[in-house]
């Protein structure tokens, strides 16, 4: 995956371009992952975030010994890898709550959760509230944008005549008029 090497190169330019070894990364005083271990790591929790991810799986994303890959994962995120993984489930099922009307449980299957109660228990604890609680409050929050945007076609209200927010009028006599509500 991350650990490609272009086949045109020559065997010996190999050796120069590989990264180190855990024996070379230990003896440098080096704790911490790379830059491009990272960028692997997080792209492949991203790829998998909908299904199981053991560390084992991670450990061999990295190719470090998983005995070290713990700690170099917790000096390198500031978290546990079980953490970072719900973390990145969670910030996931924020977005499906916010652009999508699908319910909790499908959101919880796509997010790689066994059930709904976990997701609801881990975004609880997270987030403060429930999932549907903080979804209603985030669309609460957006309401009036969308609003200030689209009008209010169902009422048929101009766009504009929320208080506060400009007003945009056509006349006859000129094509386009802003004024403040009041």
């Amino acid at each position: 995956m991350c650990d490609m090497i272009n086949a045109t190169q020559s065997p010996l330019s190999q050796f120069s371009d590989q990264a180190p070894t855990d024996s070379e990364m230990i003896a440098s005083g080096r704790e911490v992952m790379a830059p491009w271990q990272a960028r692997c790591i997080q792209a492949y929790i991203a790829l998998n975030v909908h299904s199981t991810i053991r560390v084992m799986d991670l450990v061999r994303v990295v190719r470090f010994a998983p005995n070290r890959f713990d700690r170099v994962f917790k000096k390198t995120f500031d978290c546990t890898p079980h953490q970072y993984v719900m973390r990145v489930r969670i910030a996931r099922a924020r977005m499906l709550l916010l652009e999508t009307d699908d319910s909790l449980s499908r959101i919880a299957t796509a997010c790689g959760f066994g059930t709904q109660s976990h997701l609801s228990n881990l975004f609880r604890k997270m987030m403060g509230q429930p999932p549907g609680k903080w979804r209603r409050a985030q669309s609460m929050k957006t309401l009036p944008l969308q609003l200030a945007i689209t009008g209010y076609p169902h009422l048929n209200v101009p766009m504009g005549l929320v208080r506060g927010l400009p007003v945009v009028c056509r006349s006859v006599s000129s094509p386009r008029t802003t004024r403040t509500a009041h």
